[in-house]
């Protein structure tokens, strides 16, 4: 008893020491420090300890990440002349200004790359995976990661047990299954609980970054499988992107197109019928009847010239609009390719290890003085 007060009223005048005036007293402080070693290096050792494990029971993370950027509108901007330069030095690409009343700007890149159409398509990609020795879906992939490890599990129920708990209770409430059939009569798209819980971890797995002052796109691959896999899943990011980008720029020609081939092949299949009937009956009935005289030669030759006409035409329309698809499909230039990584991403264990010495020595003078706020508030209290 008298060893507890002692201890109480000593902790009381080193912190009155410590505070002089408003003013803290550096060696008092570091008295009291010294003093109370055993609680820091309790508390260091214990958060150390926390941080060897998660260093140790966190699983490899590997990366991969390529840059590439849209080459458009490059004339456009060089027939304004000095008026690009002065819009560049203010900060303002004039590329992607003009760009945007005919196809798709930098700026909605990271909307494509996190909608559901896109993250589909790259769950629904087949890729090879050193463990498994063949080709397998990204969604089998990602679901199969969904089950914790031995070292997951042990992190799940201590460190994150809150959100642990906090899933456990989600996955108790009612979930629609997946469905986009629309048999409905809706487009209604519908996800299950392990569908959203995939579409979660990849959209933490991914991420693109635009410099809108350079136009370059940098897209990024984090996964704990393995490198080959992050490399080929940045690449196929790469790929689809481009592949939306140059759909939605080129749509509007692409479907001019395709109207013109249409009436072409019709009005050619038209022009070849007229010039074999024509010729036919010209070659059946050239030293027989008067041709000035002839009705019917007359109409087979104005069926034969008007055919032709609107074949020639049709054909120099097909050519312009193949001309227009190739003139309006983006042109992109690959600045860093998707390489396989041989360091790892993370966890990075001695900086873990470190900044866990670190908090657990900040951690520890915090309790230190905790416990002499605390004694001089219980001593207050008791007088």
């Amino acid at each position: 008893m008298k060893e507890n007060e002692f201890n109480e009223t000593e902790t009381t005048v080193n912190e009155n020491k410590i505070i002089k005036s408003d003013e803290i007293d550096v060696i008092d402080l570091l008295k009291t420090l010294w003093n109370g070693r055993k609680t820091i290096i309790y508390t260091t050792v214990v958060v150390v300890f926390f941080g060897i494990m998660i260093a140790i029971l966190s699983p490899v993370r590997w990366d991969s990440k390529s840059t590439f950027m849209l080459q458009q509108e490059e004339s456009n901007i060089s027939n304004l002349g000095g008026l690009g330069a002065l819009a560049g030095m203010a900060g303002i690409n004039i590329g992607n200004l003009m760009g945007a009343a005919s196809g798709i700007t930098t700026d909605i890149y990271p909307d494509i790359v996190y909608s559901y159409p896109f993250l589909s398509d790259l769950l629904n990609s087949s890729f090879y995976f050193e463990k498994e020795k063949d080709y397998s879906p990204l969604y089998d992939i990602l679901f199969a990661d969904t089950i914790p490890t031995v070292g997951e599990f042990m992190i799940k129920y201590s460190l994150r047990l809150p959100w642990t708990i906090k899933d456990k209770m989600a996955k108790k409430k009612k979930r629609i299954n997946f469905a986009n059939d629309g048999d409905d009569g809706s487009n209604l798209i519908f996800l299950d609980y392990d569908l959203n819980r995939v579409l979660e971890d990849i959209t933490e797995m991914i991420s693109i970054a635009v410099d809108k002052e350079s136009g370059l796109v940098t897209v990024k691959t984090i996964i704990k499988r393995e490198p080959i896999a992050a490399a080929q899943i940045t690449q196929k990011m790469v790929d689809l992107l481009q592949q939306y980008i140059i759909e939605n720029q080129t749509k509007q020609v692409h479907e001019n197109l395709l109207f013109i081939e249409k009436l072409y092949l019709e009005k050619k299949s038209d022009y070849e019928k007229a010039r074999k009937a024509f010729f036919d009956y010209q070659d059946a009935n050239r030293n027989r009847i008067p041709e000035r005289t002839d009705v019917y030669y007359q109409e087979l030759s104005d069926a034969y010239n008007l055919s032709m006409g609107l074949y020639q035409n049709l054909a120099e329309q097909y050519e312009q609009a193949k001309i227009a698809v190739r003139k309006e499909t983006p042109v992109f230039s690959i600045i860093e390719p998707a390489k396989v990584a041989h360091e790892k991403d993370s966890p990075k264990r001695t900086k873990i290890v470190i900044l866990s010495g670190f908090l657990g020595g900040f951690l520890g003078i915090g309790v230190l003085f905790c416990k002499m706020f605390f004694a001089k508030f219980k001593k207050e209290w008791k007088s």
